[in-house]
């Protein structure tokens, strides 16, 4: 899975992307593009990001989006809490029977290339 570091990196880089020119919310959500139409101050909104979510709510939904992505393997809650516990008692050699510790143990058994 993603780092709490790239999680964050993720909802900061979504708050600071400029919307396109051909945004048009749903939903009920209106957006002006332009503001002081027809007066010498006439100007252009070009937001930012997201006026619909703050960044709590945006670091949910970055987490929504990564949940269960096709290819990365999360640990099993079984995973975590053997983990944890063989952790606290001091061993190294655990395998809950989930993909991730699957993917661990085969990486260990397979032969090492040797160095000539």
């Amino acid at each position: 899975m993603l780092t709490e570091a790239q999680i964050k990196y993720l909802v900061d880089r979504f708050l600071g992307w400029h919307l396109p020119t051909n945004f048009n919310p749903d939903g009920g959500v209106s957006f002006k593009a332009t503001y002081n139409d027809g007066t010498p101050h006439q100007g252009k909104n070009e937001p930012t990001g997201t006026n619909l979510l703050d960044a709590d709510q945006a670091t949910a939904m970055v987490r929504y989006m990564i949940d269960r992505i096709p290819g990365i393997s999360a640990p099993s809650p079984a995973h975590n809490a053997l983990k944890a516990w063989m952790k606290t008692h001091g061993s190294t050699d655990w395998d809950c029977g989930c993909k991730l510790c699957k993917k661990s143990r085969a990486a260990m058994s397979s032969p090492k290339p040797e160095n000539k």
